[in-house]
């Protein structure tokens, strides 16, 4: 017995559109092909910088100096700014640069707008030796 030739097609046309047809949402054709959406570049970028202020000069503690890798003290800048536990972070900063009693340390976030080269500065938080 020999299988017929239009079912076959019609197995076919069932086995490749069947997948389509079950799928939830359109997120492989825009990803992919014709429908893909065009690659968007980062809209803002953030610079974490801890400052300290003596005798009223303010310099921005390099992180070479402090005996932190820059990568490690922008992480966790960045990491204590998002769980909101800056004060934790100032307060090792401190510790590691051997603060002075009237001396200030600063954490301060700089955002770049990048369509318009908007220059944003926050302040996050404020350390002073107790």
């Amino acid at each position: 017995m020999e299988p017929d030739l239009l079912s076959m097609k019609y197995l076919f046309v069932l086995l490749l559109w069947l997948p389509f047809v079950l799928m939830t949402d359109l997120f492989p054709f825009m990803r992919f092909g014709m429908f893909a959406e065009p690659v968007k570049t980062v809209q803002q970028t953030e610079y974490f910088i801890i400052t300290l202020e003596r005798d009223n000069t303010e310099k921005v503690i390099d992180p070479n100096t402090s005996g932190i890798p820059e990568q490690t003290l922008n992480y966790l800048a960045r990491n204590s700014y998002y769980q909101q536990r800056a004060d934790i972070l100032l307060r090792t900063v401190a510790q590691s640069e051997k603060i002075e009693a009237k001396d200030i340390i600063r954490l301060q976030v700089i955002t770049i707008q990048k369509p318009n080269s908007q220059i944003d500065t926050t302040l996050i938080c404020t350390f002073t030796k107790p």
